[in-house]
């Protein structure tokens, strides 16, 4: 009886993957997704880091998982995986960025890129 359970499980699994996936990764639904907002710094400094806390902080504030990448290796390998994981909304913040008080982000579920303006995180940009 549990070997049935556990086979169906997976089946539905697969459904959602192949649902909800395409040629960039899997698009999970954000309500579902574990991580539903990703703060990308486009190089490790200071002012750059802070602004990403800035972000962060205003999703966490708004009920959103929200996850920081200051991570190591290059910033466009660092995109790919969080596309590939799935993440609804990724913000990137970088040095000229982090001075005017905006970023950039892309949305997973509409799969467009706009600037946007610090004041109005999350308001504008909560994917849900």
């Amino acid at each position: 009886m549990l070997h049935e359970f556990l086979g169906a499980s997976t089946r539905m699994v697969g459904g959602l993957i192949m649902l909800h996936g395409d040629d960039d990764g899997l698009v999970v639904p954000p309500r579902l997704a574990p991580i539903q907002a990703v703060v990308i710094a486009v190089r490790d400094e200071s002012e750059v880091n802070d602004a990403c806390e800035r972000v962060a902080t205003s999703f966490k504030s708004a009920g959103l998982r929200v996850r920081i990448d200051h991570g190591r290796g290059s910033f466009g390998r660092r995109v790919t995986d969080w596309e590939i994981k799935g993440v609804p909304l990724r913000v990137e913040v970088g040095p000229a960025i982090s001075k005017r008080e905006s970023s950039r982000s892309f949305a997973a579920t509409t799969g467009r890129s706009s600037p946007s303006h610090s004041t109005s995180w999350p308001r504008r940009r909560a994917p849900c």
